[in-house]
């Protein structure tokens, strides 16, 4: 009879060497969401695909998801976006993380400007956090109407890649063997 503890070894290495990224690739999947209130309520929540930039650092390259229950539908140029999350906090920088959502452009970002707004720095949201600006028109700065600001809280949640999900299943069989083993063992 062939032992059983060798064959779920090799399964569990063969399952992680399949299933494992390509050497080199560097693509992640997070999902977010967001809300806050400041006059009026906003939410959103989704998916997004990013490539790594290194130092946990992330250029997003898709987003999907919604916004107040309207369908996002990709990331857009609004407001210095620069489409970028981290693993680290802040999740967000402060150029931030813009997408369309009926064809209407909002960003995302997080400011770390603590105070009202200076005359030099029109994206302040008047504290240190998350914020939203929009709806605005795709490619441009956000100012050149009444975008609102509003301040958000942001969570940025990285999607385990399928080799994790395989050595976690391949441990809970081991530990399910071993228990079973076990309690033969204590009957015999």
């Amino acid at each position: 009879m062939i032992a059983l503890k060798p064959c779920i070894a090799l399964a569990a290495l063969a399952g992680a060497v399949l299933l494992a990224p390509a050497p080199g690739a560097s693509a992640a999947s997070f999902t977010w969401s967001y809300a806050g209130t400041h006059g009026y309520v906003v939410s959103g929540s989704g998916t997004l695909t990013a490539t790594s930039l290194g130092g946990g650092a992330y250029a997003v390259t898709s987003i999907s998801g919604t916004r107040n229950g309207v369908a996002i539908t990709g990331l857009t140029d609004y407001a210095g976006d620069d489409n970028q999350v981290y693993t680290t906090f802040p999740s967000l920088d402060y150029p931030g993380l813009a997408f369309l959502v009926g064809g209407s452009a909002f960003n995302v970002y997080y400011d770390t400007t603590d105070g009202p707004a200076s005359p030099g720095d029109p994206y302040a949201c008047g504290f240190a956090g998350y914020c939203e600006i929009g709806p605005g028109v795709p490619g441009t700065s956000g100012l050149d109407g009444p975008d609102p600001i509003n301040p958000i809280a942001f969570t940025l949640t990285p999607v385990p890649e399928p080799a994790t999900w395989a050595l976690m299943l391949a441990g809970f069989g081991g530990l399910g063997v071993a228990l079973r083993r076990r309690r033969v063992a204590a009957a015999a």
